[in-house]
């Protein structure tokens, strides 16, 4: 029982990476700290 979490966890992290990766593939995300204009206040 205990090897068939363990393998379930890891199957569910690699898919969570490979999801990650996909996204930050297709769409870079926005560079906040290298914005020109200061944020509105």
């Amino acid at each position: 029982m205990f090897r068939a979490n363990e393998a379930a966890i890891r199957l569910l992290q690699q898919a969570q990476a490979r999801a990650e990766a996909a996204y930050l593939a297709q769409e870079p995300p926005p560079l906040r700290l290298q914005e020109k204009e200061p944020p509105p206040q």
